[in-house]
């Protein structure tokens, strides 16, 4: 198997890495609950990973780690 991958070798073809995010990049997520005009629109966070089960990220909050 030179320079394919095993999913590739099995079924023939290519898997896609579009759904893939870089681990530890800074991401911004919306806020919708109820606020101001002038209240922030997203805070920002630090991506974690991706969960197994569920189509959710795993995020770690800078806001409430005070950094």
């Amino acid at each position: 198997m030179k320079n394919i991958t095993p999913q590739e070798a099995w079924n023939g073809v290519k898997p896609s890495l579009e759904h893939l995010c870089v681990w530890g990049c800074v991401s911004h997520v919306q806020i919708e609950a109820k606020r101001g005009k002038l209240d922030y629109t997203s805070f920002s966070c630090i991506m974690l990973g991706v969960s197994d089960e569920l189509r959710d990220y795993h995020l770690l909050t800078l806001r409430q780690r005070g950094l």
